[in-house]
């Protein structure tokens, strides 16, 4: 298994400027398999997310061809692949051909509406699950972009989030980087809500994965590390340390793919 982290360093002097960096973290394991992204640095523009060999087909988001920013990355079954433009407000959907399938777009806090939607993710019956930040919520659609429902509201109590990020789906449940809460929320496919873990172990968590051996890995930006829980939420242990020596993370955004 390898771990691609696509991190993007904060310069407190260049604020309009953004230096993109990489970095990889390799565990040992019985799998390894992973797209490995372009050499640093990227362009900015067309590298925001974890797999931008396929990001320029997304070209066609804007009326001037180009996308605000896109944030995440996500795969299904039979080749089928989405992409999110946070700043547009809108997810484009590709087929196994990279053939835009479907494109859904509506800012607001309505059904089916999105403001700034930043993680997604696929299940195993193809139904796509869309964090959507602005409206502190989670929303599923089907293939085409129909709205199926939604899960989370503003807040700390069980069941609500607060600036969700990153998401992945795994064996029915639906892992939510909860960042303002500083935890992982689950939920059921269906939207009904589950449990939490990693308070007190996570700093504005900003994705989520489970590896092939049933592990829950957290990238954080708060504490520069990456946590590793198991699937009940039990603390075992982290992944780097602040610093800039090799293994170490400083001032990071973290944006985090496992390919298994």
């Amino acid at each position: 298994m390898t771990i691609t982290i696509l991190a993007k360093k904060e310069v407190a002097y260049k604020q309009s400027q953004e230096q993109e960096m990489l970095l990889q973290l390799k565990l040992k394991t019985t799998k390894m398999a992973a797209i490995q992204p372009p050499l640093y640095p990227p362009n900015l523009e067309r590298w925001r997310s974890h797999v931008q060999v396929r990001i320029p087909q997304c070209k066609i988001v804007n009326d001037d061809g180009k996308m605000g920013q896109p944030w995440g990355i996500a795969f299904g079954k039979d080749g089928v692949w989405a992409v999110v433009d946070c700043s547009n407000h809108c997810v484009c959907i590709f087929d196994s051909q990279d053939k835009l399938n479907k494109k859904f777009e509506s800012s607001g806090k309505g059904n089916g509406q999105l403001s700034y939607p930043c993680g997604l993710a696929f299940d195993a019956n193809n139904y796509l699950y869309v964090v959507d930040i602005g409206n502190h919520r989670v929303q599923k659609f089907d293939i085409n972009g129909g709205y199926l429902l939604q899960f989370g509201s503003t807040g700390s109590g069980d069941g609500q989030l607060s600036n969700p990020v990153g998401i992945t789906v795994y064996n029915d449940r639906v892992f939510v980087a909860d960042r303002s809460n500083n935890r992982i929320s689950v939920f059921q496919c269906d939207g009904q809500f589950s449990n939490t873990f990693g308070s007190g172990h996570l700093s504005s968590p900003y994705d989520v994965a489970v590896t092939n051996n049933n592990q829950v890995l957290v990238a954080g930006y708060g504490h520069h590390c990456i946590s590793i829980f198991t699937l009940d939420g039990n603390y075992v242990n982290k992944i780097g340390t602040l610093g800039s020596d090799r293994g170490q993370l400083v001032l990071l955004l973290i944006y985090m793919a496992l390919y298994l």
